[in-house]
């Protein structure tokens, strides 16, 4: 009596296509969760001098804080109020270029710069918070695809 195979590469290969959907989609959810903070902590930042931060005269500034996820170059998220025009010029050639996920937090107001050179926070500190935030989310996705194959052998 002979045995028999039941291996479908077609099967197999539909199934493994899920699971990275599936994790895609996590993943994808996460990075919306991370942006989501960073730009709620940009927006809603408290006023003052003293404290480090700038005084939002007109709002225009705060209003240009936006965030963009990309997935090889295809903008598949994205959260902006004003100046979005303006936004979606500066990150053109950034989509271009990007491979993988790509996560853009801007303020995209031109003197968003000068405000920061003169020591007052716009998103640099949330911007930081941003990566780190984002790093936890790679090795949480990235850990398990290595419990699995820990699993098969």
């Amino acid at each position: 009596m002979a045995l028999k195979s039941n291996y479908n590469e077609s099967r197999t290969n539909r199934e493994l296509h899920l699971i990275q959907e599936a994790e895609y989609m996590q993943l994808l959810e996460d990075l919306k969760t991370d942006c989501d903070v960073f730009l709620r902590d940009a927006r809603e930042q408290p006023e003052g001098h003293e404290l480090g931060f700038y005084n939002n005269r007109e709002g225009f500034l705060r209003d240009s804080i936006a965030a963009y996820i990309f997935r090889d170059g295809l903008l598949v998220w994205f959260d902006e109020r004003g100046h979005s025009a303006e936004n979606r010029e500066l990150i053109r050639d950034v989509k271009k270029r990007s491979r993988g996920f790509t996560v853009i937090g801007i303020a995209g107001m031109n003197y968003a710069t000068k405000v920061e050179a003169y020591g007052y926070n716009v998103i640099s500190m949330q911007g930081d918070r941003l990566i780190l935030d984002l790093a936890t989310s790679f090795m949480k996705h990235g850990k398990g695809r290595v419990m699995r194959a820990k699993r098969i052998n």
